[in-house]
């Protein structure tokens, strides 16, 4: 158990007074959080290695504000899959945890093509994660050169992501990080 300082965050031990990253004192329970401290470390999520008795890592695929992503072979069904992992610091802090969770029940509940699909959202050794359909190629970021795209294939991939954006606004959903590096 650790003691998670509400100042600056830092993860305390157990027994300790003061933060011993800003000196802040605990007084009482209720400024101090007591969580579990998680860990996913580099070699945890290595290439190779088997993630949630299914999983097997082949490497990371990208980081953002609600996780890090792995690409990954679903040894149960074989086939690629993306493994969104909500990382460690973010394991306290109920209000990510909630949007996360939330995150994947309402990409679950849209079908479109241009929407990826959600297989599962679950938890192991207190890790919380959602494995996903895998899409391989290049982010809209990546095929945009810096001279920018002609027209025509500017206004294709803008009719595609609006119309993806358009399902999920009748469904509800309003995606808050639409970025060129995510599509």
């Amino acid at each position: 158990m650790t003691i998670k300082c509400p100042e600056c965050h830092f993860d305390n031990p157990a027994d300790t007074a003061y933060c011993g990253k800003c000196g802040t004192k605990f007084d009482s329970a209720e400024e101090a959080s007591f969580t579990k401290t998680l860990k996913i470390n580099a070699e945890e999520m290595a290439c190779g290695t088997i993630f949630a008795g299914r999983y097997e890592i082949i490497r990371e695929l990208g980081a953002g504000g609600m996780g890090v992503v792995y690409g990954a072979q679903d040894t149960h069904l074989d086939r690629r899959v993306a493994i969104k992992v909500l990382p460690a610091e973010a394991v306290a802090d109920q209000e990510r945890k909630r949007r996360f969770v939330q995150e994947a029940k309402s990409a679950s509940a849209l079908n479109h093509p241009n929407i990826i699909h959600i297989y599962d959202i679950d938890q192991t050794d207190g890790v919380d994660f959602i494995a996903m359909e895998y899409v391989p190629g290049k982010t809209l970021d990546q095929w945009i050169e810096p001279k920018g795209l002609p027209v025509g294939e500017a206004l294709k991939y803008a009719v595609q992501i609006a119309d993806a954006l358009a399902a999920a606004h009748a469904a509800g959903i309003v995606h808050r990080d639409l970025r060129s590096m995510l599509t």
